[in-house]
C-alpha cells in the first residue's frame, strides 16, 4: 500500500511539475511577445528578469520605451522625455546610473523623490559580497509617473559565480541595455536645453523690444503734444533727445 501511495506521489509531483513549466512558458512567452514591439515598431533591445515577470525594452528608434509585467503581463509605454533615470545595480551597489540634469528633467526627478522614492532608491542597497560571487543584478528606471515611478527588472536572483558565463552574459547585456538608455536620457536633455535656450531668446527678444514700443509711444505722444500747441519747439526737442539717448 505504501509503495503505492508513493506511486501515485511522484505521478502526482510530476503532473504539478509539468504543469507549473507549462504555465511558466506560457507566461514567459507572453512577456516575450509583449516586448517585441514598442509603439508599434519592432523593438531594438530588450531584457526579461530572471523569473520571466518582468521586462523592458526600447523601440528601435531609441524614442519610447515599454514596460512589463506581472501575472497578467500589464504593458506600460513611456517616451524618451518621461525616462528620468537609468540605474545598474550589482549585488545593491550602483554600478552606472544616468540621470536627466536639465532643467526640466531636474525639477521631474526632484519632484519624485520628494515624494517618497528616493528613499526607496536609496533603501535598495545592500550588503557588500565578494567580487568573485554575484547575487543579484538589478536594472531600475525611473519614469515621469506618480502612481508607479519606479520599475525594476531582477536580471540575476540566486547567488552565482561572477566569472561563470551566464553571469558575464546577463552583465554585458544589462550594461548594453543601460548605455541605450543614457543615450535615450542625454538626448531628451539635449532637446530640453535647446527648448529652455529658445523660450530665453524669445523672452529676451521680448524684453528688448518692450522698451521700443515704449519710447516709440512716448514720441508719438510728444509729437502730439507738440501739434497740439502744449509744447514748444526746444521743449519738444529736449524731450525728445531724453527719450532717445
Amino acid at each position: 500500500m505504501s509503495s503505492n501511495l508513493l506511486v501515485l506521489l511522484v505521478l502526482f509531483l510530476g503532473v504539478l511539475a509539468i504543469g507549473k513549466s507549462v504555465k511558466e512558458r506560457h507566461i514567459e512567452n507572453k512577456l516575450s511577445r509583449a516586448l517585441s514591439r514598442v509603439n508599434g515598431q519592432p523593438s531594438a533591445s530588450s531584457l526579461m528578469s530572471a523569473d520571466c515577470r518582468a521586462g523592458i525594452a526600447i523601440n528601435s528608434d531609441g524614442t519610447a520605451i515599454c514596460m512589463a509585467g506581472g501575472n497578467w503581463i500589464n504593458t506600460e509605454v513611456f517616451t524618451a522625455s518621461e525616462v528620468l533615470s537609468a540605474e545598474l545595480y550589482i549585488d545593491g551597489e550602483c554600478e552606472t546610473r544616468t540621470s536627466r540634469t536639465s532643467q526640466i528633467g531636474g525639477a521631474l526627478v526632484g519632484g519624485l523623490l520628494l515624494g517618497g522614492v528616493g528613499v526607496i532608491v536609496g533603501g535598495l542597497t545592500g550588503r557588500k559580497k565578494s567580487h568573485r560571487m554575484v547575487s543579484s543584478i538589478d536594472l531600475r528606471v525611473m519614469v515621469n509617473d506618480t502612481h508607479n515611478p519606479l520599475h525594476e527588472v531582477r536580471l540575476l536572483g540566486r547567488e552565482q559565480s561572477r566569472n561563470s558565463p551566464q553571469v558575464k552574459k546577463i552583465i554585458d547585456s544589462a550594461r548594453a541595455f543601460h548605455a541605450r538608455l543614457d543615450v535615450m536620457i542625454k538626448r531628451a536633455d539635449r532637446e530640453d536645453r535647446e527648448a529652455e535656450r529658445l523660450e530665453s531668446l524669445a523672452l529676451q527678444s521680448k524684453q528688448a523690444a518692450a522698451p521700443s514700443l515704449s519710447i516709440a509711444d512716448e514720441l508719438r505722444k510728444l509729437g502730439e503734444l507738440k501739434a497740439s500747441g502744449d509744447l514748444t519747439e526746444a521743449e519738444y526737442q529736449t524731450l525728445r533727445a531724453r527719450l532717445i539717448t
